[in-house]
């Protein structure tokens, strides 16, 4: 079984005409999925991460997007 581990979560915020990366909050890795953007033709895939919010809510997250904590051995 592996261990949940705590990510830290990103998103963009439009600032003018530029998209900014900013903190998002923090929850649990749950392991990897995957997703899809529909595009004229067709769908295009791509690994997303399941993330578990403090909350209770799961997201697919793009793997960009999130920072593992960092964890001592």
């Amino acid at each position: 079984m592996s261990t949940l581990r705590r990510v830290l979560v990103f998103k963009y915020e439009r600032q003018g005409n530029a998209g900014v990366k900013v903190a998002d909050g923090f929850g649990m890795f749950l392991g990897w999925g995957c997703d899809y953007e529909e595009f004229e033709s067709g769908p295009g895939n791509f690994t997303a991460a399941i993330v578990e919010r403090c909350d209770g809510d799961v997201e697919l997250i793009h793997p960009s997007l999130i920072v593992f904590e960092e964890t001592s051995v």
